[in-house]
């Protein structure tokens, strides 16, 4: 059983079909431009988190990358969702602090070069170019660009 296979079966024992498909957008088939559809596709995509998660958490031998995989797409449902009192979710404007922009990846973030210069990287890389930059400036005491917070 290859990958895709096996992905398929997961998500049609944790009671996820819609996950099972080789798009999750082609799965929901809906019309994107309606704002109803949306918020019912929203609801789908959460409730089949749920159900996956559910299924990690008592299945005694899930692999430590599916309880990753469940952690990561919680992180980004906290900040990308906001919950009305009555439960149901919709996408929260703005950005959170700290954003997780890749599944792949926790470690990456966005950053500004410039206003008008947008940049995707790592803080601790980020970190390593404004310190060479002012140790190499500390002479003079002119900084390249304004110390991060």
């Amino acid at each position: 059983m290859g990958l895709a296979e096996g992905t398929a079966a997961l998500a049609e024992q944790a009671g996820a079909g819609v996950l099972a498909a080789s798009s999750l957008k082609a799965a929901l088939d809906i019309d994107w431009d309606d704002p109803a559809a949306r918020q019912h596709a929203l609801g789908v995509v959460l409730a089949a988190l749920e159900q996956v998660a559910v299924l990690v958490a008592t299945h005694p031998e899930a692999p430590p990358a599916a309880s990753a995989a469940v952690a990561a797409a919680r992180q980004i449902r906290e900040q990308d969702l906001q919950l009305a009192p009555d439960g149901s979710a919709s996408l929260r404007h703005g950005v959170a602090k700290d954003r997780r922009i890749s599944v792949e990846d926790a470690h990456m973030r966005h950053g500004r070069k410039s206003r008008s210069t947008l940049v995707d990287g790592y803080k601790r890389m980020c970190s390593a170019i404004w310190t060479a930059a002012w140790s190499r400036r500390s002479a003079s005491r002119q900084p390249m660009c304004p110390r991060p917070r």
